[in-house]
């Protein structure tokens, strides 16, 4: 992650992660991926105690369509030294979920809404 301050209350930022992964054993696991390779980059902004994020993933699994999907956040630093975030993942996706348990593909899954909180301490 990197982040850079702008003026005295503003920081910009960015972090990604590159992934391979594989499960073993695979039987258990029938109509879900067993190996993927996954890219994650996110960017955000932040000026005083709010700040936003959009965060971007492909999942590339072999034999398959690439996945790939886009979320925001949004988040409010508490001066409890907490932080919540409201925000949404799979605003925007193209392909099928690798990790689905649907196995029919025909019904794209839509956005998934989420609140965090996170208390340092």
């Amino acid at each position: 992650m990197s982040e850079k301050n702008i003026g005295s209350e503003g920081t910009v930022s960015i972090a990604g992660t590159v992934a391979k992964a594989q499960l073993v054993p695979s039987g258990d696991m029938a109509g879900l991926a067993d190996s993927w390779d996954s890219k994650t980059l996110s960017i955000g902004g932040a000026y005083g105690a709010f700040g936003a994020n959009i965060i971007g993933q492909v999942v590339n699994t072999p034999g398959q369509e690439q996945w790939s999907g886009l979320g925001i956040g949004l988040t409010w630093r508490t001066p409890w030294s907490g932080q919540l975030t409201i925000g949404a993942d799979n605003l925007v996706t193209r392909g099928k979920n690798p990790f689905s348990p649907r196995t029919d593909g025909e019904q794209d899954e839509g956005a998934i809404p989420y609140v965090r909180y996170e208390q340092d301490l």
